[in-house]
């Protein structure tokens, strides 16, 4: 496999071609959206992904993980009794159930051709999104995941009305006119972030073309409590990015690497009502590495309202 190239900057930032690159222009991370889902919601939703897969003529066989997540669900969905705190795995057994359930809902929505007939690589990569167990944790690896967070990004860029396709890296879209490129990876441990974010720059530079490189960053947001209100989840979510400054340093004058976006989803616990609620919400980040303020410009006018539009539609689900 050919090495990333690490075309490191000189101190006040010129490339040695002589460019420059502005790595300070990057939005903020995004408070979040209230996505309105559920356990209950969830079932609801997986079933017209279900119906959905079967018109494309996606293969689901009998106990697929999004089948068998809505079925753990369904018996969550009827029980009245309080949830006892103490049961973690339990809790992290719904909340990873309920996000298999919302993110293929969010991919068959997305999904589909004027024709009704998709491409074979995507059927693929959505029959392959199915496999896997419940709990990431109960996985070495996880290829079924994996696939799903492509897709995921796939169905988030749909929302966000960018032009996409599945095409080497991972993906590939319509960014201020020009095809480029996306690497997906999930990281499931914070030591492998940047392991993780090389394989990806690996795939671009495999792919030849530019590209940004794509993070599914749950990890970095959860845990962060439950019973919180908006405002103390934002406050304790901010400095969360900062696991990408060395990163970002590394490879902001990469010569195919044009940026990174990082998209996470966080699940609440209030466990006080009679009857406990479940609060998920979507986190966004973006950076672009560009070489000219021309750029930089252009890559926040593109990446500020596409992060706003999808984050306005997750609120806005039916």
């Amino acid at each position: 496999m050919r090495k990333a190239v690490k075309e490191r900057a000189r101190p006040n930032g010129e490339l040695m071609d002589g460019t420059q690159r502005f790595p300070d222009r990057r939005v903020q991370w995004s408070p979040g959206s209230d996505i309105p889902v559920s356990p209950s919601i969830a079932i609801a939703r997986s079933k017209w992904a279900i119906d959905r897969y079967g018109k494309l003529g996606v293969r689901q066989p009998p106990g697929n993980r999004l089948e068998e997540s809505r079925r753990f669900l369904a018996q969550f969905a009827g029980r009245k009794a309080p949830l006892d705190s103490a049961d973690e795995g339990f809790l992290h057994r719904i909340v990873e159930c309920t996000q298999t359930c919302f993110e293929h809902y969010l991919i068959a929505r997305s999904t589909g051709t004027s024709s009704g007939n998709l491409p074979p690589e995507m059927v693929r990569k959505l029959e392959e999104s199915l496999t896997g167990a419940d709990v990431a944790d109960e996985e070495v690896n996880s290829p079924g995941r994996d696939t799903q967070f492509e897709l995921f990004v796939h169905a988030l860029l749909v929302m966000g009305d960018v032009p996409v396709c599945i095409a080497e890296p991972d993906l590939k879209f319509l960014y201020n006119g020009q095809e480029v490129g996306v690497a997906a990876k999930r990281v499931k441990r914070l030591r492998r972030l940047r392991r993780r974010f090389n394989d990806a720059v690996d795939q671009i530079v495999q792919s030849d073309h530019r590209g940004f490189v794509a993070v599914n960053a749950d990890l970095l947001i959860r845990d962060l409590g439950s019973k919180l209100n908006a405002d103390e989840l934002v406050a304790r979510s901010e400095d969360r990015p900062v696991a990408f400054k060395g990163i970002d340093e590394d490879f902001v004058s990469h010569p195919l690497v044009m940026g990174r976006l990082v998209f996470a989803t966080d699940a609440i616990w209030d466990l006080g009502n009679e009857r406990p609620t479940l609060e998920v919400r979507s986190f966004r980040d973006y950076r672009v590495y560009a070489r000219s303020e021309e750029e930089a410009r252009a890559g926040d006018q593109f990446f500020s309202p596409l992060m706003a539009r999808i984050g306005q539609r997750l609120t806005q689900l039916e």
